[in-house]
């Protein structure tokens, strides 16, 4: 793994170049988005905790990891907004899953529609920071 890239790595020291902050993120992307792809979506409501309960980690490792990264000044809004939408994706994942633990259906129907405005801000910022693999990542 990247230095400054896992959850369990401390942040770096210093801003990183506009190159290097996007090498090292666009890296990241490129480990966990397949992962991401991989687990199969719930094709029935029984399948809807096992299916978030698998991709949890992996967005969060994705936010953990973009997050140790110190950006230039220049990408530093912008980054920020990507750090908080991937935040926004894990809070809705979250509230997924606990909704449909307690067999919530309004409840996860909200966190659903939420995880997937905050997946497309992901992208969007992705796109702008010119990120190409965060920016394939799937919606949740």
């Amino acid at each position: 793994m990247t230095a400054g890239c896992g959850s369990d790595s401390p942040p770096t020291t210093g801003p990183l170049s506009a190159a290097e902050w996007r090498e090292k993120v666009n890296a990241l992307c490129a480990e966990i988005g397949p992962k991401i792809r991989r687990v199969p979506r719930p094709r029935a409501e029984s399948e809807i905790a096992s299916f978030v309960a698998a991709v949890i980690p992996l967005w969060k490792r994705e936010e953990d990891g973009v997050r140790a990264l110190v950006p230039p000044a220049e990408l530093a809004t912008t980054a920020r907004e990507l750090v908080e939408a991937l935040g926004y994706v894990n809070i809705a994942l979250l509230e997924i899953h606990i909704s449909t633990q307690r067999n919530d259906g309004l409840r996860r129907f909200d966190a659903v529609r939420r995880s997937e405005a905050a997946a497309r801000d992901v992208k969007l910022k992705a796109q702008v920071l010119r990120l190409p693999a965060c920016a394939r990542q799937r919606i949740p």
